[in-house]
């Protein structure tokens, strides 16, 4: 069987997306390849993972990672450099020629250091793109200019790494177009394979909620790149006495969410707490709408992994993003719910007003609709099975 080191920060048993996803890959591929994961021995549910690895058919290395505020820009940047050279190191240690080494795109500094060791040691890399960096940091708002000196030598530098790549695996159709043209002056480009997330197994029944209001969910992370602001600011601007508007998660941007709904007096607006990955299909169970928004610029530098359970969960999406993004094109080929462009204030708010109990049967026909996709297209025994051409 060939060798494959899968490099990533967060592993088992975090319950993080990136950590949940990775350790799935891992699992699968165990099946019919000799499998070695390299990953930090924290998490954010957990100070310590390395009790857990016993758990797996496969060895487990894990680097030491410190502590670190992941809402703090400086400590985060820090942490991410720091542990990209320990994972990097613990590379060097494992890889052998011809070997394949599998990374995701988190840590950001892992893409640069694990492109450049390639030179040295001659394995076959391949890249699970989650973030497409640094074009992520000018949607964002981390980088505020895109045509400056500093930001395009990043681009540049970064884009040299990802053409270093033998596969590149991205998560939808307008990742790929964005990927592929980050790679287009490589002498020798990468294939562009595209593996979608996967919806997880969800046995609860299909939901009814109370009749007497319209609930819309957000649940996931309250990040810069999310466009959460945009939509309170619309949201908060309806006259329809029937909506609520459900936050649960939390984020950079919590605070300031929190902040506008206490200045402006929204009483149908709630902040529920983070909710575990467990619990996430109880969370959506609540709702009449599953809300995903991306702010401008996010095309295709990043698929909500959430859009697949909220499938799973049988609930129709409100998704605000760049209506030609993979979710807005899923929702308009399977008619799963309703696309806005996030600067079309007026049009979500004229729909929002619109809305009315009458259309919980129009939701619900959304939703069998949905739940239906989950079990068949996305279904993790579906999508997994697309890796293994990849390394075979």
């Amino acid at each position: 069987m060939s060798k494959i080191l899968i490099v990533s920060e967060l592993f088992y048993p975090d319950k993080t997306s990136t950590a949940h996803i990775l350790t799935q890959i891992a699992d699968y591929l165990s099946e019919n390849h000799d499998i070695k994961v390299i990953c930090s021995n924290s998490s954010y549910s957990s100070t310590d993972c390395s009790g857990s690895d016993a758990d797996k058919p496969y060895p487990v290395e894990r680097i030491a990672s410190g502590k670190y505020n992941k809402n703090n820009l400086l400590s985060r940047a820090y942490n991410l450099v720091r542990n990209s050279c320990r994972l990097i190191s613990a590379v060097r240690r494992n890889v052998a020629k011809g070997d394949d080494v599998f990374i995701v795109t988190n840590p950001a500094p892992m893409l640069l250091l694990t492109a450049l060791l390639k030179k040295f040691r001659q394995f076959r890399l391949t890249i699970l793109v989650h973030d497409v960096f640094p074009e992520n940091t000018i949607a964002a708002g981390v980088v505020k200019n895109s045509k400056s000196l500093s930001y395009r030598i990043l681009l540049s530098i970064f884009n040299r790494a990802y053409s270093k790549a033998d596969n590149l695996v991205v998560l939808g159709r307008d990742m790929r177009q964005v990927v592929e043209s980050k790679v287009s002056s490589a002498h020798k480009k990468p294939q562009v394979h595209i593996v979608e997330n996967w919806a997880d197994e969800c046995d609860c029944p299909l939901a009814k909620t109370p009749h007497d209001a319209i609930s819309i969910l957000y649940a996931g992370n309250i990040g810069r790149c999310q466009g959460l602001e945009n939509f309170m600011e619309v949201f908060s601007s309806a006259e329809n006495r029937d909506l609520r508007f459900v936050i649960r998660g939390s984020g950079a941007i919590e605070d300031k969410l929190k902040s506008t709904v206490a200045e402006k007096g929204l009483e149908n607006v709630d902040f529920g707490g983070p909710y575990s990955r467990d619990g996430q299909f109880e969370v959506l169970s609540g709702c009449d709408l599953a809300l995903i928004t991306l702010a401008d610029g996010m095309f295709g530098l990043g698929v909500p992994s959430k859009a697949y359970n909220i499938l799973a969960a049988g609930k129709p999406i409100l998704y605000i993003g760049d209506e030609n993004s993979e979710v807005a094109l899923m929702i308009k080929e399977y008619k799963l719910g309703y696309c806005f462009s996030p600067s079309d204030h007026a049009g979500i708010k004229r729909w929002l007003d619109s809305l009315s109990i009458e259309k919980k049967k129009e939701f619900e026909e959304m939703g069998s609709r949905a739940r239906q996709l989950a079990l068949t297209r996305y279904s993790r025994t579906e999508i997994l099975k697309k890796f293994q051409p990849i390394f075979s």
